[in-house]
């Protein structure tokens, strides 16, 4: 309308309207009305002109209530939202929330994680008059998964050393649960044989295992045992018999002594048991064998065995002279102790000399038919006693024979 053409006193009455009620831009605006001029208008003739330049500006809407979903670790981002109510839109129009996308900061599992929402729009009759705006402030949890089983871990054969314990391999270790390429390894874990001994295929037990890795964070692990086997070799023993041992004839045998070699006894192990040696009791050597010497089942002995000598007994002291006890001349000097205490001689007459006359030795005519001593038991077994073996030599004069 152009201004100043209406009279004094008169007032226009006009107005635009859209030709819909929805935003746009360029939309058309008509006109109506009239002139209040007391003739109900007729004084003018009026020309209504369409303007096609009208906006109407969409609405803003906001998103109330919605949230972000807990979640357990799955390697992602994503998060999925809940609920939401658009707040601003006019009564009576048909508009709805389309929800957004939903994402963690980043995959791992924690607590209170900061969700970002994008995209969130609106759908219905009446959506294209309306904005709506992504919320903010959203916060969820990302719970680690679950590890049910730890797998592969080995145990080492070891040999005995009187303990249970078992170095553990968990270079090979498989995690049941473990998601896509993330990345764990065996952090620690305790290995132990159902018992000390020596074996093969024995039950190695498990326990203690946690998670290790970059990704370990994400996960949580619902058994912590597992079981293998491996062997438990016998130790290895060395039993050396000493050198040099031996007795005289009729002595009892000693202990055999030994030295102990190899890995060596572990703990309170203890060798039971003794060494033994080929049977015989006259003069010359005799092999030392292991015998009943042991120390279980969890060893295994090297043995080493050596000679136990017999030695023949000495010629009393005193006797003077050369050769063996069957010559005169060994016996020669027992002249010398027929006049002396014989206590401490015990001459074992085997076989019973004839009798002499040799005047030079001051053989004793009738030794062969001297009466044996009577107290032979007490001679042989007073520790005090020399004892030589006559051999069919005449005796001198007075020395008495004990018979066997």
């Amino acid at each position: 309308m152009t201004a100043g053409l209406i009279a004094a006193g008169d007032t226009a009455n006009f107005s635009q309207l859209f030709d819909n009620k929805n935003a746009g831009t360029g939309k058309t605006l008509n006109a109506a009305g009239n002139v209040n001029d007391s003739n109900s208008g007729n004084n003018y003739a009026v020309t209504f002109v369409a303007d096609y330049t009208g906006v109407i500006n969409q609405r803003a809407l906001t998103i109330t209530g919605q949230t972000a979903n807990n979640k357990v670790y799955d390697t992602t981002i994503a998060a999925t939202l809940s609920g939401g109510t658009l707040a601003g839109a006019i009564s009576g129009d048909t508009v709805s929330l389309v929800s957004g996308t939903g994402s963690f900061a980043d995959k791992d599992a924690g607590t209170a994680k900061a969700v970002a929402v994008v995209g969130s729009g609106l759908s219905g009759a009446d959506a294209g008059n309306y904005t709506v705006t992504d919320p903010t402030g959203l916060t969820a949890n990302i719970t680690p998964a679950s590890i049910v089983a730890v797998n592969g871990i080995t145990a080492s054969n070891k040999t005995y050393d009187a303990t249970a314990t078992a170095s553990l391999n968990t270079g090979g270790a498989t995690f049941t649960g473990l998601l896509g390429m993330d990345s764990l390894n065996v952090a620690t874990a305790n290995g132990n044989f159902a018992d000390a001994n020596a074996g093969t295929g024995k039950t190695v037990n498990i326990s203690g295992i946690s998670l290790g890795g970059a990704d370990a964070g994400n996960y949580s692990l619902t058994n912590s045992s597992a079981s293998t086997t491996a062997d438990i070799a016998a130790r290895g023993l060395t039993i050396t018999a000493d050198a040099g041992q031996s007795k005289s004839i009729g002595a009892p045998d000693p202990i055999f002594t030994f030295t102990v070699g190899g890995l060596g006894l572990m703990g309170s192990d203890l060798l039971t048991g003794a060494l033994s040696r080929n049977p015989g009791e006259t003069s010359g050597s005799y092999a030392i064998n292991q015998g009943s010497l042991t120390a279980g089942s969890n060893y295994v002995i090297d043995y080493f065995g050596d000679q136990f000598t017999i030695t023949a007994l000495p010629i009393p002291p005193g006797i003077g002279g050369s050769g063996s006890p069957s010559s005169a001349a060994g016996l020669g000097n027992l002249l010398a102790m027929r006049d002396s205490p014989l206590q401490n001689l015990a001459i074992l007459n085997v076989s019973a000399p004839a009798a002499g006359n040799n005047s030079e030795d001051a053989l004793d005519d009738e030794n062969s038919s001297e009466t044996c001593l009577a107290d032979t038991n007490s001679r042989l077994n007073n520790p005090n006693t020399s004892v030589i073996f006559n051999f069919g030599i005449k005796l001198p004069k007075g020395v008495k024979p004990v018979c066997i």
